[in-house]
């Protein structure tokens, strides 16, 4: 990925991060102003509420835009 379209390594390389969304990403996370991981921001709940509505959607029994709302829903009421 990183030679193909330029992406940001996923681990610590010499390689030249050459793609222009790449590039503006790079600078956030260079900068610290970006957290990659959502486990680590979201509610402790996230995993066992928001996971049953991916399943949900990628089974079809739910569309995106309802997962969205469940999700929006989710982290709006979460403590």
């Amino acid at each position: 990925m990183a030679e193909g379209v330029g992406a940001v390594p996923g681990a610590k390389s010499d390689m030249e991060v050459t793609g222009a969304l790449a590039n503006d990403a790079k600078t956030y996370i260079d900068a610290g102003k970006t957290n990659g991981w959502i486990h680590t921001i979201a509610p402790g709940s996230y995993a066992d509420e928001c996971g049953p509505y991916i399943q949900s959607y990628m089974l079809g029994d739910m569309s995106a835009d309802e997962v969205t709302q469940l999700f929006q829903d989710f982290w709006t009421s979460a403590e």
